[in-house]
């Protein structure tokens, strides 16, 4: 069976493009950090810090925590995904960030760091 080169051209052409958009949703995350509290679908959650940073937090309270120079945010999301305090974890939001102290968001994906 013999392919003409227009067929061999679009389906590399076709093939490109479905390699170009599977790759298209690997995006970075919006959010890292390290999870402070976990309440029933909710965390808390340090944006930003170093595995050092959070080792000097981890136990102080959270009502001291608020007080500090710390960026903190509330993530809400569906997944029946056990979390535990002191996860490192990487979040695609599901929406806008809400501008509170601390700050609020809905999470459509989270990722334990490995």
């Amino acid at each position: 069976m013999k392919f003409s080169q227009s067929k061999v051209s679009l389906c590399l052409l076709l093939f490109g493009i479905f390699i170009v958009g599977c790759s298209m949703g690997q995006s970075k995350p919006h959010i890292e950090g390290y999870i402070l509290e976990v309440e029933e679908n909710e965390l808390l959650l340090a944006k930003n810090i170093s595995s050092a940073d959070y080792e000097e937090i981890k136990d102080t309270p959270i009502n001291e925590l608020h007080k500090g120079n710390l960026n903190l945010i509330y993530i809400s999301y569906e997944d029946e995904i056990a979390f535990n305090k002191g996860n490192e974890i990487d979040i695609w939001l599901d929406g806008d960030i809400e501008a509170s102290y601390p700050e609020k968001a809905k999470a459509k994906k989270i990722e334990l760091k490995e």
